[in-house]
């Protein structure tokens, strides 16, 4: 073994019982809630090894016709009374039902369906997958990120973006979630802050760009990705399971890279709740 592998060995060792102290004791008995796959993976950034991971499994979904995707979608994103407030010197966050962007102290109300149809243009494709397209957009002189269904029309595409928005509707105040802005389930689109980084598949691209390409950092990115998931196994609303993460390639695409060098989780449209006391347990398959 070679000084190198050495070295990369020690610091994979160390995050994952960095991990193991962060999610053993907060995380529920359960034997479906996966755990070393993410400390596995996390540590699989520092050395930039490519190899397949253990899926998640999540919670089985009953379906929901059209009709109540829509009231589903008003009762979780509805909208505050009022238009913006400014920041108080100690506030960190905007109170609930409202987003602040490039720091500048300004709460701004969530978008409606009317902002994001009149309001918010679209500049270029950045992004798409087999459900849904992002692209760069802007919004007064903001820019942010819009994403689209590839079939409006699709059911299962629509009740993904849904998830997705009621996801990060629910985790707003995170500092591991990108911000959400707005959502219209009607055409259906999402709005959410923009990070020109881009997504963490770009990571060796990136730190070479920035001139940060050495171990710190990446042990510094390792700890972002456990602390995102130990957040996601604690938060508020339950224990949630990322379930697009079956490979490393994969993993790396939901997760989006912040000015300062630090990564959010980003594409939550797949993160169901497991509770084990009240049978519930994780089936990612459910999900197409």
């Amino acid at each position: 073994m070679t000084i190198k592998s050495m070295f990369y060995f020690v610091l994979i060792a160390s995050v994952t019982f960095t991990a193991i102290g962060l999610l053993r004791t907060r995380v529920p008995s359960d034997n479906n809630v996966p755990r070393m796959r993410d400390i596995v993976s996390a540590g699989k950034l520092i050395g930039g090894v490519n190899n397949s991971l253990v899926t998640d499994a999540p919670v089985p979904v009953r379906r929901r016709d059209e009709q109540q995707v829509v009231r589903v979608a008003d009762y979780y994103l509805i909208q505050d009374n009022g238009t913006k407030h400014q920041l108080n010197d100690t506030d960190r966050h905007c109170r609930k039902g409202y987003f602040q962007l490039n720091n500048d102290g300004v709460c701004h109300r969530w978008l409606t369906c009317k902002d994001i149809q009149h309001n918010v243009a679209r500049i270029k494709k950045i992004g798409s997958g087999a459900i849904k397209t992002v692209y760069l957009a802007r919004w007064k002189d903001y820019t942010v990120s819009l994403v689209c269904s590839n079939r409006p029309s699709s059911y299962s595409h629509r009740r993904l973006l849904l998830s997705e928005a009621r996801h990060m509707r629910q985790f707003q105040l995170s500092p591991f979630v990108t911000q959400f802005l707005g959502f219209c389930p009607s055409i259906p689109a999402l709005v959410t802050e923009y990070h020109s980084f881009g997504s963490l598949e770009n990571i060796n691209r990136i730190l070479k760009d920035q001139h940060q390409d050495n171990v710190a950092t990446r042990f510094r990115i390792s700890l972002d990705y456990v602390k995102i998931i130990n957040y996601l196994h604690t938060s508020p609303t339950g224990t949630h399971v990322m379930c697009d993460s079956g490979f490393l390639t994969k993993t790396l695409s939901q997760f989006l890279v912040t000015s300062d060098l630090h990564i959010i989780a980003n594409d939550l449209d797949v993160v169901p709740v497991v509770d084990s006391s009240k049978g519930i347990k994780t089936d990612c398959g459910s999900w197409e």
